[in-house]
């Protein structure tokens, strides 16, 4: 039994690796400057607060011009600030819809949406489908798996 568990745990150990390492940006080298790696952990350590997400703000934190933060991090990660925390954003609350046992409107509140409709329009212009469709869709193939 000792042995299967250490099996598992390995298993888990190694599903957590490969999870963290596509949260970086699709095209980011493992070799990447620091700065970056900074820009990415502030980005996602704020993920939840849209306030503290838009350009002006992350280009104060890190001391550059918001025009030079873009060029950067377009030219680091192969697209550009905004595409990324969208898509950050929405592999998370894809995971949350998923996952967990989450309602919508408590993605709605963890996540700095407006409203259930806010979040629903969000995630539609992304996927065409509603998170209720998303959910009912994905957790059927997942479970299917």
């Amino acid at each position: 039994q000792e042995e299967l568990t250490l099996h598992y745990v390995n298993a888990l150990i190694v599903i957590a690796a490969r999870n963290i390492s596509k949260m970086r940006a699709e095209h980011t080298a493992s070799n990447t400057d620091k700065r970056i790696v900074d820009i990415i952990n502030y980005i996602q350590g704020n993920i939840h607060d849209p306030a503290l997400l838009k350009v002006s703000v992350i280009a104060g934190e890190f001391g550059l011009s918001e025009t030079y933060l873009g060029s950067y991090f377009k030219n680091q990660c192969g697209e550009t600030i905004t595409h990324y925390i969208l898509n950050y954003k929405l592999r998370l609350i894809e995971h949350r819809l998923l996952f967990s046992d989450m309602r919508i409107n408590e993605i709605v509140t963890e996540f700095g949406f407006s409203d259930e409709s806010h979040l629903n329009k969000f995630f539609k212009k992304q996927h065409k489908m509603s998170l209720t469709e998303f959910k009912k869709t994905k957790g059927h193939i997942k479970s299917m798996v």
